[in-house]
C-alpha cells in the first residue's frame, strides 16, 4: 500500500516543480518582452525613417503604402512590401505620354 509520506513527497515535488517553472517562465517572458521593446525602438528610430525616405525617392505615394496596423514590426514589413511591389511594377508619372510617343514612332515605320 502507498504510504502517506510518499504521497506528500510526490505532491511536494509537483508543487516545487510547478513553482520553479512559473518563476523561470516569467523571468524568460520578461526578458523576451524587453528585447522586443528594444527591437521595436531600433526599428522605429533607424529602419522606418530609411524606408520612408526610400519610398519617397522611389515615388510610392502615401496612400499606396498599405500600412494596416500600428505595430512597428508590421509597419516596417508593410512599407517594405509596398516599396518592393512598386519597384516590381513601376508606375511612371508620364507613362501615357510615353505610350503616345511610342505609337507615333511606330506609325511612320509601318507606312514605309
Amino acid at each position: 500500500m502507498i504510504s502517506l509520506p510518499l504521497i506528500l513527497a510526490a505532491l511536494g515535488g509537483l508543487v516545487l516543480g510547478l513553482g520553479a517553472g512559473l518563476v523561470i517562465g516569467r523571468r524568460r517572458e520578461r526578458r523576451i518582452a524587453q528585447r522586443l521593446v528594444r527591437v521595436e525602438t531600433r526599428l522605429r528610430t533607424s529602419v522606418l525613417p530609411m524606408l520612408e525616405r526610400r519610398a519617397s525617392s522611389v515615388g510610392v505615394r502615401r496612400e499606396q503604402r498599405a500600412i494596416a496596423s500600428d505595430e512597428t514590426i508590421d509597419v516596417v514589413s508593410d512599407l517594405a512590401d509596398s516599396i518592393r511591389r512598386y519597384e516590381d511594377n513601376p508606375q511612371m508619372a508620364y507613362s501615357d505620354t510615353l505610350d503616345v510617343a511610342r505609337e507615333s514612332l511606330k506609325a511612320p515605320a509601318a507606312n514605309k
